[in-house]
């Protein structure tokens, strides 16, 4: 769904620069270019966002991991691991470390992890 979409990448640009707490329907549909009724078709709260935001940077990241590993298939250990790191460090460096951080802080509360 192209309105999903559009909702996912607001809430992600929006907690690539603030906490995940400062995050409020509100900001998110006017980010998104929608009204807050039309957040509410999709998500029944704000936790129901950050938990749909959690699972998609969970996707992305392991993702990420999949397919370095398998550009390493092949490759001796050391090469393939030393590969691995330079990209975990990478995606930790990156504009995306507030939301990574952010959410997983937020994970417990959503009941996602203990």
């Amino acid at each position: 769904l192209e309105l999903v979409s559009s909702l996912m990448e607001a809430g992600t640009r929006i907690l690539s620069s603030v906490d995940p707490a400062q995050l409020t329907v509100e900001n998110l549909a006017k980010k998104a270019g929608v009204g807050i009724g039309s957040v509410y078709d999709y998500f029944s709260s704000k936790d129901s966002i950050l938990s749909a935001l959690l699972d998609r940077q969970i996707d992305e990241n392991l993702s990420r991991i999949f397919n370095l590993l398998e550009d390493q298939r092949g490759r001796d250990r050391d090469t393939a691991l030393a590969a691995l790191a330079r990209a975990m460090a990478d995606q930790y460096l990156s504009n995306r470390k507030q939301l990574n951080l952010g959410l997983f802080r937020l994970a417990p509360l959503l009941g996602r992890l203990p």
